[in-house]
């Protein structure tokens, strides 16, 4: 079971990147990939080590799942703050 859900688990991140990736290619933006990308790859297989019966990888995918959610919310608190300033520097 757990390679059916690992299985599961990969391919759904790999179609989140991928339509992530058609997305932003409509914009001409290939500098903003991998503050996307990564955090999909992360959050996956910080889920697949969750489903393992092996209690320290069950803590480290803990880490990447928790950890993927700082790193989104560090990039849009980053992009808010910098578009804030762009703006009031007009």
């Amino acid at each position: 079971m757990f390679y059916f859900q690992a299985i599961v688990v990969a391919l759904s991140s790999l179609l989140f990147g991928y339509l992530l990736f058609r997305l932003l290619k409509k914009f001409n933006r290939q500098d903003v990939y991998i503050y996307f990308i990564v955090p999909i790859f992360m959050y996956g297989l910080g889920f697949i080590m969750r489903l393992s019966d092996n209690e320290k990888l069950i803590n480290l995918g803990y880490f990447f799942t928790e950890g993927t959610f700082v790193v989104i919310y560090i990039v849009f608190s980053i992009s808010f703050l910098l578009g804030q300033l762009k703006y009031w520097k007009k």
